[in-house]
């Protein structure tokens, strides 16, 4: 019996492990968008150049980007935000981009080492939301 409740175990661990990374890339997407969406919103005709323009779009997108993910604990929100890119297309579509560099080092919940399976759970070393908004 105990090898099977092991077994078991460690296939609910991994469930669970895998579904706070997909609850955590859906935030990040979420993030993204929400950032992206803040960003079309900022009025180009405000600025006297392009790049003053670009810097207050960037501006936006990772201030609302940041406040959209401020439920996460500090440490995890700083490497967080160092992985944010915001860019702008000829168009002028906001394509924003969070990445979450070093997730498998630091996930939510620890990595265990089971006798017979191993590493539960294998995770990935980074987790990517994007967005990109269009102005309508």
């Amino acid at each position: 019996m105990a090898p099977a409740f092991l077994l078991f175990f460690a296939i609910f661990y991994a469930i669970v492990s895998y579904s706070m990374a997909m609850v955590m890339k859906q935030a990040l997407t979420q993030a993204a968008a929400e950032g992206a969406r803040a960003a079309v919103k900022v009025d180009p005709l405000n600025y006297t150049s392009a790049t003053s323009y670009e810097n207050a779009t960037r501006a936006v997108a990772r201030a609302r980007a940041t406040e959209s993910l401020s439920w996460l604990p500090a440490d995890a929100l700083a490497t967080v935000l160092s992985g944010v890119a915001v860019s702008l297309t000829a168009s002028g579509a906001v394509q924003v981009t969070i990445t979450y560099n070093g997730y498998n080092v630091t996930p939510p919940l620890p990595i265990l080492d089971l006798p017979i399976v191993g590493k539960v759970p294998d995770l990935p070393d980074k987790l990517v939301g994007q967005a990109v908004a269009q102005p309508g």
